[in-house]
């Protein structure tokens, strides 16, 4: 966790840019309690700025938003693993919308913009929800982040039907450099990245957890909002040959492979 240092003038604000770049740098915290502390401190003090990083980067949110109203059917129970503030499983429209998140002051402002949304403060690594089962289960931006990927899906899997499907997005590993360099820039607030895994990379944890991938693609191909430019290089030259290994995030929809069906309630036949 980063430590505060203080001043003449009073306490002064913990160095969480410095500590996330610390935290990419040294690699895979020494346990889970320490990756808990560190990151929920991280996000919960990312969480005063969030909806200021949004605003910057619409264009990469609002296709974000898009692209997973395309993989989620309106009207369906929905969990959102690392849901942050919200803004992405409200925009799926749910009946049943339930999110969780390692930060507490990311679930309060959930709880605040999206009160008719249920929201839970726990990591993935360690989520309980009773049991629930949910016709959709999201991971976004999250594989990135996570300090035990095989740990995670298996809990992901207790909140898993037959028909459930899994649907996650993370970067590729050949934006590294570019998303770098927007840190450095100013236009992206560095964050504590952990895993730059590769599609073949979360395609064999889920074999490994029990899933079974339906569907491998690659997704905006230009994150910014340029006007005519962003729909013709996101809707059509993003999906072309050679071109698609340029886009920005990796997609892969899964489902649960072995999970039996819920018992049928037993019936009586009467004969008179």
């Amino acid at each position: 966790m980063p430590a505060v240092s203080k001043t003449g003038a009073g306490i002064k604000e913990p160095p969480y840019v410095q500590w996330a770049k610390d935290a990419r740098r040294d690699c895979t915290p020494a346990s889970l309690e320490d990756y808990l502390r560190g990151w929920e401190a991280f996000f919960d003090h990312y969480a005063q700025s969030v909806s200021k990083w949004r605003r910057r980067n619409a264009g990469y949110h609002k296709g974000l938003a898009s692209l997973m109203r395309f993989y989620v059917s309106p009207g369906a129970s929905v969990l959102v693993i690392g849901s942050g503030t919200g803004e992405l499983l409200a925009a799926t429209r749910p009946a049943r919308g339930v999110g969780i998140d390692i930060s507490g002051e990311m679930i309060r402002i959930a709880r605040q913009e999206h009160p008719e949304i249920e929201f839970h403060q726990m990591p993935a690594e360690r989520m309980d929800l009773g049991g629930e089962k949910f016709d959709y289960v999201i991971l976004s931006d999250l594989p990135s982040f996570l300090f035990d990927i095989r740990l995670a899906f298996e809990q992901v899997r207790k909140a898993c039907r037959p028909e459930t499907r899994i649907v996650l997005n993370w970067y590729s590993r050949m934006w590294q450099p570019v998303l770098l360099l927007a840190e450095k820039l100013g236009l992206k607030y560095p964050q504590p990245l952990l895993n730059w895994t590769t599609v073949e990379d979360i395609s064999n944890l889920l074999y490994l957890t029990g899933f079974e991938v339906i569907q491998s693609r690659k997704q905006m191909l230009l994150p910014k909002r340029v006007p005519l430019l962003s729909t013709l290089a996101n809707r059509y030259l993003a999906h072309l040959p050679v071109v698609r290994h340029l886009c920005l995030t990796n997609w892969i929809v899964a489902r649960p492979l072995n999970v039996p069906q819920p018992s049928a309630a037993p019936t009586v036949s009467v004969i008179c």
